[in-house]
């Protein structure tokens, strides 16, 4: 099963619509250059002269773009993580048991040597 390690994250998702309804947007301002004859170049080219800065506009692709990487950030950002049922592991031990204890029994006893004796104690 997938679940977040850090779904609150999540509660950031609307982030960007806040920033873009609240914050201002970004205007530069340049330089320009001052002539005492403005009205004769802007007379001549046969341009209107108008104030203010041109604004981009947004296209839904870029937009749509922006979206997916900030969502697919958010959802790395909470740690995706597959959670399994957990595993039970039956470990054999009497296998092992057997083969610590059997060798002793296989070593032939000699007639020279005498069995041991048990210690009491």
């Amino acid at each position: 099963m997938l679940s977040f390690a850090y779904p609150w994250i999540g509660l950031l998702a609307p982030l960007p619509l806040l920033v873009w309804y609240v914050l201002p947007a970004h205007a530069e301002r340049h330089a320009g250059l001052r002539v005492p004859f403005f009205d004769r170049l802007a007379r001549l080219s046969g341009q209107q002269p108008y104030s203010g800065g041109v604004v981009a506009r947004r296209h839904l692709g870029r937009l749509l773009l922006l979206a997916l990487a900030w969502l697919m950030t958010l959802a790395a950002l909470a740690r995706p993580q597959w959670i399994e049922p957990p595993l039970h592991r039956d470990v054999p031990t009497r296998d092992l048991l057997v083969l610590l204890i059997s060798p002793a029994r296989w070593i032939p006893r000699t007639s020279s040597t005498p069995p041991a004796k048990p210690s009491t104690g």
